[in-house]
């Protein structure tokens, strides 16, 4: 009965002790009751975004405990990212979700990354971040201008037209040449350009003597400065005599042009002669994804005008650039040629989703846009375990093109019966290629070693026996820890019996059952992620011999809505040595 009652009085001790607990890093309050966190996505990717503008997106954090949850400590965000705890992060109470929208706003092109790791009451998580910075995506044609023979005092003029093909607004300036015989006109491009909109620039030439005179005109933008070659000759008499040309645009930007369409830029040639006409037409001709055409080969008379068309028509995406080299009896000129073959492109912002340390969940989403330059189709949705993931989708009309804030929900449930961390992938099929997303479920199980210290005693003397239980999930909190451990047989419980529970096991009941052999067990234990329990029990051996102690397992469950979904560690052994010590002695050598 004395020994009943000891055991007890240790038990209703251990377990008052058990309500507040302090440790270095993470509390647990209120008893057994402790936050959890879930992260998703814990990869976030932005679409490209422009230099001088910002992207945005956002990632969740759940608390899947049944205490409040606090971020004790922001992320150091290092630019060009930036981000601001919302209120809901101060105080989260069980079952509820808070999103932390994060800023990528560059400076420089390039690729940029950051690991953010936020502290919390329950443990710490991080958010992977990336994301590219790009040259807006504009276009300007033509990209040089000939003015060709101009009489001094007299004037002509051309436009160049500025084209925005991104999704954000084009912000640019201008400047006018520095030469005084050309001239410049912002027309309707004050203000920049929205997403798809297009304005044009007016430029002149009106020589103040007569020479060959060459300019640029500039557009500044956030990343730099682009050029309009421009050039002309100014003549001091009314008309000109002998061989004389004027070929404008010199080169020709077709910018984005869709995969399997066409598109068409002409060339100009005008005969300034006023009694000579041009003859022997040679060259001209390019290769693919370009052609050409003309109708100037047969002659150009004294006056008149012909033409070269170009057609850019892609089979293939990228840039492609060509030169147009033609020759004829007033001499010869070369047109530079531009073009960007593009298609639809498909983007996830979340390349990592995660379903959370529980057993089900749903409508856990990935979204997908377009950042091409046509109508993107969904075509099909697959992940690699089906069993365990399935997902759903609308969209049947598409998306159009540039809508990196469009999206199409891609929602994801999980179901499994066999707890553990699950990875596995998702591969979306689009008219536009194909990506692929990875989904995490689950947690690590419990991390289980054992030890006898000491490991050698002598017969009637003491051991402690330490069950050393790690979380090694960083937030996910381990609830209903438990396991069942038989003695091996000659070991005992030692007297007076002495077991305890140290403050990261939450408040958990232990039981020492009496029996052949003894059972230790412990229940309704409660570990932080990142922590590790230490349960001690004071054995003893009677006789000498090595006896080896087997925990089979010790079940943890992350999931407080469901306590029969319950994961199982591996096996752990210590070895408990009575009686059997090895001497040593020291070797002598005669000389």
């Amino acid at each position: 009965m004395k020994q009943i009652w000891i055991w007890f009085t240790l038990v209703i001790f251990l377990g008052l002790a058990g309500l507040t607990m302090a440790q270095e890093e993470h509390t647990l309050a209120d008893g057994v009751m402790a936050p959890s966190v879930w992260v998703t996505p814990t990869m976030l990717d932005f679409a490209p975004v422009p230099v001088g503008q910002t992207g945005f997106w956002f990632f969740t954090f759940f608390n899947m405990g049944d205490a409040p949850l606090t971020i004790t400590e922001d992320a150091t965000y290092a630019v060009p990212f930036s981000g601001i705890l919302p209120i809901c992060a101060t105080n989260l109470a069980p079952g509820s979700g808070c999103q932390i929208v994060v800023q990528f706003s560059p400076a420089t092109t390039g690729v940029f990354s950051q690991t953010l790791q936020f502290q919390t009451n329950a443990g710490p998580f991080s958010v992977h971040v990336q994301g590219e910075a790009v040259v807006p995506p504009f276009y300007f044609n033509p990209l040089a201008l000939d003015f060709g023979s101009v009489q001094v005092g007299n004037s002509r003029s051309d436009a160049v037209t500025i084209y925005n093909t991104g999704a954000y607004h084009l912000d640019f300036t201008t400047s006018s040449p520095p030469s005084p015989h050309f001239g410049s006109s912002s027309g309707d491009c004050s203000g920049g350009l929205n997403p798809g909109d297009s304005c044009i620039v007016y430029l002149s030439f009106t020589p103040g003597s007569s020479g060959t005179f060459t300019d640029t005109y500039t557009i500044h933008t956030a990343v730099g400065d682009y050029f309009v070659q421009l050039q002309g000759r100014g003549r001091s008499i009314p008309f000109i005599f002998g061989p004389s040309q004027r070929v404008t645009p010199r080169s020709l930007d077709f910018g984005p042009v869709l995969l399997g369409s066409s598109k068409t830029l002409t060339v100009t040639v005008t005969n300034q002669s006023l009694d000579t006409a041009i003859t022997g037409w040679a060259g001209g001709g390019v290769g693919a994804p370009f052609s050409a055409g003309q109708n100037c080969a047969s002659g150009l008379p004294a006056g008149d005008s012909c033409h070269f068309s170009y057609v850019f028509n892609p089979t293939a995406e990228g840039v492609f650039t060509e030169d147009s080299n033609v020759s004829n009896s007033a001499g010869g000129f070369t047109v530079d040629l531009r073009g960007e073959g593009v298609w639809a492109e498909p983007f996830v912002r979340e390349k990592v989703v995660h379903f959370g340390p529980r057993s089900t969940a749903t409508d856990v989403t990935a979204s997908l846009s377009n950042i091409g330059h046509t109508q993107l189709y969904l075509n099909d949705v697959t992940v690699s375990d089906p069993a365990l993931f399935n997902v759903s989708w609308g969209c049947s009309s598409g998306l159009p093109p540039h809508a990196h804030n469009t999206f199409c929900g891609l929602d994801y449930d999980f179901h499994t019966l066999t707890p553990g961390l699950i990875t596995a992938t998702s591969t979306v099929e689009t008219s536009g290629g194909s990506l692929m997303i990875t989904l995490v479920a689950g947690a690590h199980p419990a991390l289980v070693s054992l030890a006898f210290v000491p490991d050698q005693i002598t017969a009637e003397a003491t051991s402690q026996l330490q069950y050393h239980i790690s979380n090694p999930n960083p937030a996910a909190t381990f609830y209903f820890v438990a396991f069942t451990a038989p003695l091996p047989p000659g070991v005992a419980y030692a007297e007076p019996l002495l077991f305890s529970a140290s403050p990261a096991c939450g408040a958990p009941t232990l039981t020492p059952i009496a029996g052949n052999p003894p059972t230790f067990t412990m229940s309704d234990g409660t570990i932080l992620g990142g922590t590790e329990c230490v349960v001690s029990l004071d054995v003893t051996a009677a006789a000498d011999g090595v006896y080896t102690h087997t925990l089979d397992f010790v079940e943890t469950g992350t999931d407080l809505l469901d306590p029969t979904w319950l994961d199982m560690s591996s096996p752990a052994t210590a070895v408990l040595r009575v009686g059997l010590f090895e001497l040593f002695l020291p070797v002598v050598v005669r000389p």
